[in-house]
Parts: C-alpha cells; sequence; structure tokens
C-alpha cells in the first residue's frame, strides 16, 4: 500500500511538472522513452530524439515523414537545452497536445502498472476525464494497449518452477479470474493447469462434438509443461477452441483428470457428446473410451496419412508408392473391413517379393512398411476408419496452433502467453456472440 501510494505521487508530480514545462516553450524538454534507459525531446509541439552518433548534438523529429536532414534542432551543448536552434522546418502540423498526450499515456500506463484492471476499462475511465478533453477523439485505444499490456507484464509475481506453484499463484491472480478454472492432479504428480472462459460454459453444455490436440510451440518457458492441450467445439460448421490446459504430462492418467476437471466444471459436457476426435495418441484415445463411454472415438485422416509417410521409406523407388497410396484408402474402409484392406496391402508385398530383379534391401523396407501397418494401426481400426463420417480432419486445430503460436507466443514468459490467452478467449467469446445474434 505504501509503495503505491508512493507510485501515486510520482505520478502525479510528473503531470503537474510537464503542465510547467508548458509555461515555457522555448527550451528543449526532456521526456521519458519507450524504455526506463531512454529519453525522448520536446521542443515547440514536436517530439524529437537524440542523434547519438558520435557527440553529435543534433536532434531529428520522431515523425517518419521527417526524416534525413529535414526538422533537425541543434544545441550548442548536449547537457544544455535551454537555447534550441531549429536548422530545418518540419513539413507537417505542430501538435499543440503533444504533452497532453504524454500525461495521458503515462497515465494509462501507471494504472496499468498497478492495478488488473481489463485495460479497455483503464482506457476508457482516463479517456473520460476532463482534463484529456481536447485528445478525447486522437487517441485510439489499439494505439496504447501494447504498452499498457508490457508495463503490466513488467510487474507481475515471479514465474514459479512448477506447475504446481504456478496453481497457488493463479488462485489470486486478478487477470485470469474469468477463465481459470483450477488445477487436474493425475498420478504420479501429474497436474494440468484448466482454462475455459465464463462466456464458454453455456456453449460447451449443450455441443455434441469436440476435437481434441496438443502442441508444443506456445508452451511457456518456465515452469515445465509437456503441452498445451487445447480442446475444440463445433457450432455451425466452426469450431472455436474452448478448454486450455497446460498439462505437465500426456499419460493417459493425465488425461483422464483434465476431464475429470472439465466435467467438474460443465457437468453437462459428458452425456451430450457424441464424437470427440484428435490424433492417435494412444493414452488419449484410451482416456477418451473411458470418459465418453457413448460418444464416438475417431482419429484425424491427415495425421494417419503423415504418420504413414513419415514410415515410408524415402528410399523406396518411386514405381512402388501406389502401394504407399492404397495403404491412404484404407482409411476410408468400414472399420470391419480395415484388416482386410491390409492384408491387401501385404499381398502386394508379396507380389513384389515374388517378382524377379527386387533389390532384397528395397523389398526388406516394404515388408517391414507392411508389418507397421498390421501392428500399430489394426488395433486402431475404429479410430482410424472415416467411414461416412462428415468431418474427416482435426485440421483446424493444428492451424489454430500456429494461430496461437502469433498471439500467445512462442516459448514465451508464462505471464505473456496468458495474457494472450485471455486476449483469445475473449475474441472467440465476441465470435460466438455475433453467432448467435446472426442465427
Amino acid at each position: 500500500m505504501e509503495q503505491d501510494k508512493q507510485v501515486n505521487i510520482i505520478h502525479h508530480w510528473r503531470i503537474l511538472s510537464n503542465v510547467m514545462r508548458r509555461m515555457n516553450t522555448f527550451k528543449m524538454i526532456r521526456l521519458r522513452g519507450k524504455q526506463s534507459n531512454t529519453a525522448k525531446y520536446y521542443f515547440d509541439c514536436h517530439i524529437y530524439y537524440h542523434d547519438g552518433r558520435g557527440s553529435s548534438t543534433i536532434f531529428r523529429c520522431k515523425e517518419k515523414n521527417c526524416s534525413g536532414s529535414v526538422a533537425r534542432v541543434y544545441v550548442e551543448h548536449f547537457n544544455n537545452l535551454d537555447h534550441p536552434e531549429v536548422v530545418y522546418e518540419h513539413n507537417h502540423d505542430k501538435d499543440d497536445n503533444v504533452l497532453l498526450k504524454e500525461d495521458f499515456k503515462e497515465e494509462l500506463e501507471m494504472l496499468a502498472r498497478t492495478t488488473f484492471d481489463d485495460f479497455r476499462d483503464i482506457f476508457d475511465t482516463v479517456r473520460r476525464k476532463e482534463q484529456y478533453a481536447p485528445i478525447r477523439v486522437e487517441v485510439k485505444y489499439s494505439t496504447y494497449q501494447s504498452r499498457m499490456r508490457t508495463e503490466r507484464l513488467n510487474n507481475v509475481p515471479p514465474v514459479p518452477q512448477t506447475l504446481a506453484g504456478l496453481a497457488n499463484v493463479l488462485a489470486d491472480y486478478p487477470p485470469v479470474r474469468n477463465y481459470y478454472r483450477g488445477c487436474a492432479r493425475g498420478t504420479y504428480g501429474s497436474i494440468g493447469l484448466v482454462f475455459i472462459h465464463d462466456s464458454m460454459l453455456e456453449p460447451l453444455s449443450r455441443c455434441r462434438q469436440l476435437y481434441a490436440d496438443g502442441t508444443f510451440k506456445i508452451r511457456p518457458r518456465k515452469p515445465h509443461c509437456a503441452q498445451v492441450f487445447i480442446v475444440h467445439f463445433r457450432k455451425m460448421n466452426t469450431r472455436f477452441p474452448a478448454i486450455y490446459v497446460l498439462a505437465s504430462s500426456r499419460t493417459t492418467a493425465m488425461y483422464n483428470a483434465i476431464w475429470d476437471k472439465v466435467f467438474e466444471t460443465v457437468p453437462n459436457l459428458r452425456r451430450n457428446i457424441l464424437s470427440v476426435m484428435g490424433d492417435f495418441e494412444r493414452s488419449h484415445i484410451n482416456s477418451g473410451r473411458e470418459k465418453f463411454p457413448t460418444a464416438t472415438i475417431s482419429g484425424c485422416e491427415f495425421h494417419y496419412k503423415q504418420a504413414l509417410a513419415k514410415s515410408w521409406n524415402e528410399n523406396i523407388p518411386m514405381e512402388f508408392e501406389y502401394i504407399l497410396e492404397r495403404a491412404y484408402a484404407v482409411a476410408h474402409l468400414p472399420p470391419d473391413k480395415v484388416g482386410e484392406g491390409f492384408m491387401h496391402i501385404t499381398s502386394l508385398v508379396d507380389n513384389v517379393a515374388n517378382g524377379n530383379g527386387v533389390n532384397p534391401a528395397i523389398l526388406q523396407k516394404l515388408q517391414d512398411f507392411a508389418a507397421y501397418l498390421r501392428r500399430y494401426w489394426l488395433p486402431l481400426a475404429e479410430v482410424l476408419s472415416v467411414f461416412q463420417k462428415p468431418v474427416r480432419s482435426n485440421n483446424t486445430c493444428d492451424n489454430f496452433h500456429l494461430y496461437a503460436a502469433k498471439k500467445m507466443g512462442i516459448r514465451s514468459n508464462v505471464y505473456r502467453m496468458l495474457d494472450g490467452m485471455g486476449a483469445q478467449m475473449n475474441k472467440t467469446a465476441a465470435n460466438i456472440e455475433w453467432l448467435n445474434e446472426v442465427l
């Protein structure tokens, strides 16, 4: 409390100082730059940056269209800013509200730093103040949003070493109060932090299809996290990301604990779900079968083809790629015919073996590929088959991972990642609201 009081005193002293500085516009005024160790300068309704090349006493206008030799200010000594001399005139108009905008920005940064209020609420509250009436029309939220976020992230609690420690911090961390649902605890110390936005609770309680996939790119640097598990639901042929989980492992027990926590938050979800699609991770499939006993557990055709392409040795000649193409087509058979499809692949390899002039090393690779199909994919026939299924791919989840990496960062600070997650959840909520209005 004493520290907040001191911060407010310093902040109001800065504003008062700027007001006093306006009384003498013939002096160049030093202002704080974007970084704590940088500065910018005000003179005659313009902002300048110091030209730091050598011992230069030249200051250049910050506007890009005043670059080069245009709009320079010269002072005899860098430490004496009382007598600046304009060398070239500006090619744009003066801004009489430059210092007022600086005051506005400093107040936004101070509130972002010392409170956990929503950025938009902070901006609207400050803009409505009478003292900022002259610039009320000019200032835009998008201009200051990034700076407010940076100020807040520079004043967050220390990053814990473990997900359990992060769970303790988030329990009393106001920015996530609308979407942090607590932690799911599995066996052997596994833990997952579950995030579901308030606005997603009602749509999830009525959805019929889920699409789940994990990503590694947006994991925070610290604490350790095995994956970010994201679950989408489908509405009007559009998928919406609704559930985010920072998971410490990828075991069946971990997935079971995650679903139990989700069911605790959205009780109707278990009995309403008709299908769950994901990749072919065994632990996720086993958990899905256990937690959604009446739902269809299906895999992604694209992931199936991708796995086969990786298993297919690149040294196998092009003339045998028809075998790989036939293996791709097996996914379109009914589940009870998948075994016959793989036997057909085996017969094709046998026909190659019965021919003449085939390199023994190539033949061995083809036989290994056929054995791989029977060993790994035949037990997953029901999950593998996309026969008569309206949705055959989980690529929307993969596409979202690329977008999320831009929004939340790649291996970024955990608080920055959570801030980006919250922004994405708000955007998803707005899209859902818009969709409900047009229907």
